[in-house]
């Protein structure tokens, strides 16, 4: 069974002051409205069951995220018209994939060990971008010189947490300084449990 979803990458080499920065901005807007789609290996699934009927408009909706459709252009472009009740409906069901259980280990002490059910993970069409502290400012910089529109969390040294998985899915770009995101790692013995609830889009490390 494939194990990665079709991982891609690479290193933008380019020389000093040529514009890489541009360049990753430049992909961040193209993209920022296209939804993220679940890795393969988790997709076709069982369909979510609910506890109680939906309308809907919800139940669309809740199809329409979870299938990755791209719905922010279409009515980007139908201006003219009123779909506030149908974005709404979308906001409200945000789509998402579930993870499986992992397989039990031989001599596992006690199955409570393990978690009892599936974990949700969201996808967000957000951009992680983690640079050394010394170029937060001139990120932040460049954002606001050369984008527009774009909600941007900023995330550097201190004691603020990282914010609940449902409202990061209300960002295009998460900026991390390296030591901010370097003790997340160090205090949480791994990722955030936010972070690792969020399928992001994409993650830019700078130098």
């Amino acid at each position: 069974p494939r194990v990665y979803d079709g991982v891609r990458g690479g290193i933008l080499a380019e020389e000093m002051g040529s514009g890489k920065t541009l360049i990753c901005l430049s992909l961040i807007l193209a993209s920022k409205d296209l939804p993220t789609e679940a890795p393969d290996l988790y997709q076709g699934g069982r369909p979510p069951v609910r506890h109680r009927v939906a309308s809907l408009a919800d139940m669309a909706a809740s199809c329409a995220t979870r299938h990755a459709a791209p719905w922010k252009p279409f009515f980007q472009v139908s201006k003219d018209l009123d779909y506030a009740h149908c974005i709404a409906a979308l906001q409200r069901n945000p789509g998402y994939y579930l993870r499986p259980l992992p397989d039990v280990r031989r001599g596992a002490r006690r199955a409570s060990e393990f978690p009892q059910k599936p974990k949700m993970i969201y996808l967000s069409s957000a951009t992680v971008i983690v640079v050394p502290s010394n170029l937060l400012l001139q990120w932040r910089q460049e954002i606001a010189k050369h984008t527009d529109g774009l909600k941007v969390l900023v995330l550097a040294a201190g004691d603020a947490p990282v914010p609940r998985p449902r409202d990061l899915l209300d960002y295009d770009i998460l900026l991390f300084s390296q030591s901010k995101f370097e003790k997340i790692v160090k205090t949480e013995g791994g990722i955030d449990e936010s972070l690792s609830s969020v399928h992001f889009k994409r993650c830019i490390v700078d130098e």
